[in-house]
């Protein structure tokens, strides 16, 4: 069953129950990344799901500079007032957009501060969707 659907975003309840998998369809704009996440958010407050995995496939990365700015440094600090535990973030991407975001060094640089783990958020970058569904489903320390 699906949460929250539009012609960009998908958000359905994972295997687990805090577990929620949104896939982004398309490319998207800036007013619907915001709204996308958002509704990720909102669901998860709802469901008392603080674990995401977000396909990110289908949608553009790496993400155009005021993209990023918004969910890096805007929305992904502020989910820790939204939820008891940090948000885990596990981003599916194909092998392609993988190597692409290894490959370019702005991009190496965001991922590399993104997924450090004094962040008041866990994010890790998968292209194997058991490996992400695992990851998720680990115990905090």
């Amino acid at each position: 069953m699906f949460i929250f659907t539009t012609d960009y975003l998908q958000l359905a309840h994972g295997p687990e129950p805090d577990i929620l998998v949104g896939t982004w369809l398309r490319f998207v704009t800036l007013a619907e990344l915001q709204a996308g996440y958002e509704a990720v958010r909102d669901a998860g407050v709802r469901f008392r799901a603080p674990r995401w995995l977000m396909d990110l496939q289908h949608r553009q990365l790496p993400l155009p500079t005021e993209y990023g700015h918004w969910l890096h440094d805007l929305f992904l600090p502020s989910l820790y007032a939204h939820f008891a535990e940090p948000v885990r973030m596990a981003c599916l991407m194909s092998a392609a957009q993988f190597t692409d975001v290894w490959q370019n060094p702005v991009s190496t640089a965001n991922a590399q501060l993104l997924t450090h783990p004094e962040r008041p958020f866990h994010l890790a970058l998968f292209t194997n969707e058991s490996e992400a569904l695992q990851w998720l489903t680990q115990e905090t320390v």
